[in-house]
């Protein structure tokens, strides 16, 4: 889990990016918007404290910064459960 201090910062509202557009840009990874849905129900704790993903007037917005730091961390957490 990521702490607040290697937390990615967000500097302004306008570095988020609805999920969907985030999901767009990281197709090579959530090809389709039931991956993405699917990748949010699961890591949606370390999501939220990390700060990867934000709900403001009922949307989810994504700081892809934050987003794909989750993204690598989680993929890395299934790797060494995998490799055991």
């Amino acid at each position: 889990m990521s702490t607040s201090a290697q937390r990615p910062s967000l500097q302004s509202p306008d570095d988020l990016v609805p999920v969907a557009q985030y999901a767009e840009r990281r197709k090579h990874l959530f090809p389709g918007t039931e991956s993405i849905r699917w990748f949010m129900r699961n890591h949606r704790d370390d999501l939220v404290e990390s700060g990867a993903v934000l709900m403001i007037a009922g949307r989810w917005f994504a700081n892809p910064q934050a987003f794909d730091r989750a993204v690598i961390d989680a993929g890395q957490r299934a790797a060494r459960r995998s490799a055991r």
